[in-house]
């Protein structure tokens, strides 16, 4: 129960967060900030610490993505992060049910679902989270 409960929810968030359209034109920045607020607050929170509206629905409770940094000694493992956004590399929740591989959620019928934009959709992701990086 608590699973469909969980995919049920997040389903419904999704539908109620229209994704933007991005393309290659809009600068890196907005286009991560952007991504952010459509494909991971409300799991991630709006502050990126693990604490969204869905949190607690998850099979595994969301990392707080502001101390990315802090966990690797002070360096943001930009690959490693860019690979776990893409899916390459499985990370804990996201490998659940539901959540999709995002490489593979980042195709958009606009480009002809170009596998070179949803990679810079997703590196684009990945710069953002460097925003995000707080010290302890």
């Amino acid at each position: 129960m608590r699973d469909t409960t969980w995919l049920i929810g997040l389903t419904l968030a999704t539908l109620a967060c229209a994704r933007p359209r991005v393309t290659s034109q809009v600068p890196v920045a907005a286009t991560g900030h952007a991504l952010y607020i459509s494909n991971c607050l409300m799991c991630h929170g709006a502050s990126g610490r693990g604490d969204g509206a869905l949190a607690d629905r998850t099979p595994v409770l969301p990392p707080d993505l502001t101390q990315i940094s802090s966990r690797n000694d002070g360096h943001f493992p930009f690959e490693r992060v860019r690979r776990a956004i893409d899916g390459r590399e499985p990370i804990a929740g996201h490998a659940a049910p539901g959540m999709p591989r995002w490489g593979d959620a980042l195709l958009e019928p606009l480009d002809g679902y170009d596998a070179a934009a949803a990679k810079s959709r997703v590196e684009a992701l990945t710069h953002y989270l460097v925003t995000l990086q707080v010290e302890p």
